[in-house]
């Protein structure tokens, strides 16, 4: 899991979004409310949701392009459990919860791809 995860509060412009994305070159922000997920964006998301629908991304609310509810697992899961609510949800990225619902951390497809070859490792021995 990654602990550093890029967040910001759902009230922002889209555009302000983007850049901060272009910035720490990153495909996704996790968006909050109060201190609790409230959704998360995309690439994917600007694509669909402002530059097709010809939206004006200055003008428009994150919270209205996110993806909502998010799908998240407890920071007590384990990596395969991950895995698959990963290939049963058919996301890319789940984020990583507290029991209060607070922003723990993001585990990706490439997380995964990579954490589990090397646990089957340790594993055997």
């Amino acid at each position: 899991m990654t602990k550093k995860v890029q967040y910001v509060k759902d009230d922002i412009m889209a555009l302000e979004a983007a850049k901060l994305m272009a910035e720490k070159n990153i495909s996704s922000l996790i968006l909050l409310h109060d201190k609790s997920v409230s959704g998360i964006v995309t690439e994917k998301d600007f694509l669909k949701r402002v530059v097709i629908a010809g939206l004006d991304a200055g003008k428009i609310p994150v919270k209205r392009i996110m993806s909502t509810p998010v799908e998240t697992i407890s920071e007590n899961a384990d990596i395969d459990e991950a895995a698959r609510v990963m290939r049963d949800k058919k996301i890319k990225k789940l984020v990583v919860t507290g029991a209060d619902n607070s922003l723990s951390g993001i585990v990706t497809s490439f997380d995964v791809i990579v954490a589990q070859p090397a646990m089957k490792l340790f594993a055997e021995d």
